[in-house]
């Protein structure tokens, strides 16, 4: 293979889960399948996606840096914005591995009544959301992330505490959806 598409023998998710050591294959609400491995649940689960991702690769590692800026910027600890990041592998120019996040949904589906008693107290659970929204919008803003919709904007609840996050980076560094 020239390294740009998936390779032969594992050319769906169910041949990488049979030549793969104590994987298990999953059906997501997100398309695509993913694997996980069957014997230690706090492993991230992953996805193939047959897309390209690396595009998606480069502005999480951007996002990764911005993190890092940020915390060690003069901003207070208590209020340094966050941009969620995930794990995004390429595997070549038209598929790729992403790390599954669980415990999201999408805004779209999400019901903003849950948010109020986060928003209406002070407090570490109305931060964590301040700062990942900030985060998120700013660090987007950066890049230049177009092609926003409720579908590829996020929201995932961890430990009463709701995070803010997008993903789908496809259109970036001004390159725009065109509308017909």
């Amino acid at each position: 293979a020239d390294g740009g598409s998936a390779p032969e023998a594992y050319a769906t998710l169910a041949d990488v889960v049979a030549h793969g050591e104590h994987l298990e294959h999953f059906h997501s609400y997100h398309k695509p399948d993913g694997a996980r491995r069957a014997d230690d649940a706090t492993l991230a689960e992953v996805m193939i996606k047959p897309d390209d991702v690396r595009r998606d690769a480069m502005v999480l590692d951007l996002f990764t840096l911005f993190n890092y800026l940020w915390r060690h910027s003069f901003i207070p600890d208590q209020l340094n914005p966050v941009a969620m990041s995930f794990t995004v592998l390429p595997g070549g120019k038209d598929w790729g591995f992403l790390e599954f996040v669980g415990a999201s949904t999408p805004a779209r589906h999400f019901d903003f009544d849950t948010l109020e008693p986060s928003l209406a107290a002070p407090g570490e659970r109305a931060d964590t959301v301040l700062r990942t929204v900030a985060g998120s919008l700013v660090a987007g803003r950066v890049v230049g992330i177009g092609d926003r919709h409720q579908d590829n904007i996020m929201i995932r609840e961890v430990d009463g505490k709701f995070i803010f996050w997008q993903l789908d980076f496809k259109h970036v560094f001004g390159h725009q959806t065109r509308i017909d």
